[in-house]
């Protein structure tokens, strides 16, 4: 495999958006300059594909992009040796663990990231550890659907959640996921690869779905049939102009819309199943 760079250049600088939309195509790193935008992958070669993946992006950004083979390098690494702790007001700080402890927020959580999704930078994983933030989630069964690096889950737990179980798709997220509950002594979480299946006969309180607009539309139904009555679901992934529909799809299978976060490109919704 080779590494390829992609520099993108931005009419409007939305980094955050291009990076949730590039994050589908697995990259490797991200590397933000004054006039340019570098994100690295490791490929073969970009195929045709590929490349119109990205030149789809274009609907919902402008931006102009080359793209050309660089050395092979441990472009992970580097990745998360820029990763900056952050912190949301004095409920939660997301760092990684050569960052020093912080005493000033409730919870103070490690993670590794290792380019798994959910570090706390993005937009839609912030709102969604704002709703969080509000909700009681003591003696809850709550499920983390789509986990990254556990982020979310983790935080259920340490808000004493009575049980947790958190899925992913692919096998890196759900070893980093499962590194980042040992560091933050959260060993009780259910880590799992897969989708709905692993959630078996179980009914959550509360299902935490930090993913994209596709897969949270695909699996509505599923949504629905794995809930508690009167059981809390937050959803994020999806852009700002696309609200009205999530709402009006959800609707259709029991959920009543109780609010929605908004920043940047991004919203966030908590619902409800009735």
């Amino acid at each position: 495999m080779n590494y390829y760079v992609f520099k993108f250049i931005l009419e409007n600088e939305h980094y955050d958006l291009l990076t949730g939309l590039l994050s589908t195509l697995d990259f490797e790193a991200v590397e933000e300059r004054e006039d340019v935008y570098l994100v690295y992958f490791q490929l073969d070669e970009p195929e045709d594909d590929f490349i119109a993946s990205i030149d789809r992006f274009n609907d919902l950004i402008d931006f102009s992009y080359s793209y050309e083979k660089v050395e092979n390098k441990n472009w992970n690494e580097e990745w998360e040796a820029n990763f900056k702790p952050i912190v949301i007001d004095d409920f939660v700080s997301i760092r990684a663990d050569f960052h020093p402890q912080n005493n000033e927020v409730l919870h103070d959580l490690i993670i590794n990231p290792k380019m798994a999704f959910g570090t706390g930078h993005h937009e839609t994983t912030e709102m969604m550890m704002r709703f969080m933030q509000e909700m009681n989630l003591e003696n809850k069964a709550v499920f983390d659907f789509g986990c990254g690096t556990g982020l979310l889950a983790i935080l259920a737990k340490k808000l004493n959640c009575a049980f947790c179980l958190a899925v992913d798709y692919d096998i890196n997220s759900v070893t980093n996921s499962q590194e980042n509950i040992i560091l933050n002594d959260t060993a009780d979480v259910i880590v799992k690869e897969g989708s709905f299946e692993k959630a078996e006969e179980n009914l959550f309180d509360v299902i935490l779905a930090n993913i994209n607009r596709s897969v949270l539309t695909h699996y509505v139904q599923d949504f629905s049939k794995q809930m508690s009555q009167n059981g809390i679901l937050l959803i994020s992934g999806f852009l700002k102009t696309e609200i009205q529909m999530m709402k009006e799809m959800f609707e259709k299978y029991g959920f009543t819309e109780l609010e929605t976060k908004q920043k940047g490109e991004w919203a966030c919704m908590k619902l409800k199943c009735l």
